[in-house]
């Protein structure tokens, strides 16, 4: 491909719009976003557009780097005479971020990136953001959405055009933009982390991908394949959810009914439920929009919702959003910071998490010596996903063979005073129930078997500690 026939794909890829149509670009300087700028300022003349440079200064490499990359992309600018403004997160946002959410430094930066694009649409009042996002970075999301288990959603192609983000070069390859920079003797940047493979994005590019493309050539075409029936299975299933689970303002609320919500299809009751989710957060204003959840989960996934979809949970909160099912109705609504009445954790991956006056770690087994007789009653096995609740009448548990009710087993002493009663429960039901109570936490009842350190763990289930803390 020569450089006329990138810069007419990237202009295809663009679309048709008024002359004097204002975008703003999105530039790292790295490869793919200095191919796309060259390529638009060839359109400056020849189609009548406006375009504006955005750098964003993430503030977690080293300064010396962060500031050649914000001098190279200014530089860039001024050779194309486009405006260039260059947005800097405050040094150790990201990482701070990172680890209060525990969705990763990836999704941090994605969020101030993201933050800072829609900062500079509304001072500007250009229509798009044009991101250099190419086919191989549409694999990339599409392989790591499978490794995720996404839903179709997850799984669809990545659009050229979602929302204020335009994508021109999603039809072009890497190959395709190093070969133009090269015709066109175009310099560009080098982040040093994109070879790290502490980052799940750079362990597919460096690890899996050149498996996939030495062991099944043609296998590109089959995930992009994939991608694009998913999307079309996506969009089938939003239409059906609206119209056949169609949830009912009420205060900042939404309802429906619960016989007509579980009367539905499982995966139409998991795609409501995300919409409903979205609806709720604008009803709860920017403090919902902005809240983090009690949990490692950033964005919910399907298996963590699939235990409240399935009718096994009553109540599950997922940071700004809290599900419940009451009085025979299903409502979501924006979840109240700091209340612990119907306090819910749902944990699916190992960590350490601390929520309403409870601190859960879950490791693996094998990392870990065989838990000591004095550990008794803060640790059980239990498989993931697993969700912590306040007990509810009628929980019952598995014991000397049969499912009792918690009420009947707890020991009257531990009814009175302060002490909350918190249960735990995976994929087979309720595991433990634990008393807690002015920062101290104890296991009171366990599943048979589940606090046995003298028998091997369950396949595949974690060694779960738990402690209190004075919230």
């Amino acid at each position: 491909m020569g450089p006329a026939e990138f810069e007419k794909a990237l202009e295809d890829g663009l679309g048709s719009w008024p002359r004097g149509t204002a975008f703003l670009a999105a530039v790292s300087g790295g490869a793919d976003s200095t191919a796309m700028l060259s390529a638009l300022a060839s359109l400056v003349e020849r189609r009548g557009y406006k375009f504006r440079c955005l750098h964003v200064n993430h503030g977690i490499r080293p300064a010396g780097d962060c500031s050649g990359d914000a001098e190279f992309v200014r530089s860039l600018c001024r050779n194309f005479k486009i405006p260039c403004t260059i947005a800097a997160v405050p040094q150790g946002r990201i990482a701070a971020r990172a680890e209060k959410t525990g969705a990763g430094i990836e999704d941090a930066a994605r969020y101030y990136r993201r933050r800072a694009w829609e900062r500079e649409l509304r001072r500007t009042g250009a229509a798009k953001v044009l991101v250099a996002h190419t086919r191989d970075d549409a694999l990339e999301t599409l392989i790591m959405a499978v490794i995720r288990g996404a839903g179709p959603a997850g799984l669809s192609w990545m659009p050229r055009q979602r929302g204020n983000v335009l994508r021109p070069m999603i039809s072009l390859t890497r190959v395709d933009v190093l070969g133009y920079l090269k015709d066109r003797n175009i310099s560009y940047r080098t982040d040093a982390t994109n070879s790290d493979t502490r980052y799940f994005r750079n362990r597919i590019r460096h690890t899996l991908i050149p498996l996939l493309d030495e062991q099944f050539p043609g296998w590109k075409t089959g995930a992009a394949s994939l991608g694009k029936t998913q999307r079309l299975v996506s969009s089938y299933l939003v239409r059906e959810a609206a119209e056949r689970i169609q949830w009912k303002t009420d205060g900042n609320s939404l309802t429906v009914p619960e016989e007509l919500f579980f009367g539905r299809p499982g995966i139409l009751r998991e795609e409501a439920v995300f919409q409903g989710i979205n609806r709720a957060k604008r009803l709860g204003g920017k403090a919902a929009l902005r809240a983090d959840p009690p949990a490692a989960e950033k964005v919910p996934r399907r298996k963590v919702l699939r235990s409240f979809v399935r009718g096994n949970l009553s109540a599950l909160d997922l940071g700004s959003c809290r599900l419940t099912r009451t009085h025979g109705t299903v409502r979501i609504e924006p979840a109240v910071s700091g209340s612990d009445s119907g306090f819910s954790l749902a944990i699916d991956r190992e960590g350490t998490y601390t929520a309403g006056g409870l601190t859960v770690t879950v490791v693996s087994p094998e990392s870990m010596e065989k838990p000591s007789p004095a550990s008794a009653g803060y640790w059980f096995y239990a498989g993931l996903p697993l969700i912590f609740r306040c007990r509810e009448p009628g929980d019952r548990i598995q014991t000397s063979g049969k499912n009792k009710l918690l009420k009947d087993l707890l020991p009257a002493k531990e009814a009175p005073g302060n002490r909350r009663f918190i249960v735990a429960e995976d994929y087979k039901g309720i595991i433990v129930c634990i008393g807690l109570a002015q920062g101290d936490a104890k296991i009171l009842l366990c599943r048979e078997n589940c606090c046995d350190s003298n028998r091997p763990p369950p396949e595949g289930d974690r060694l779960v500690y738990i402690g209190g803390f004075d919230a």
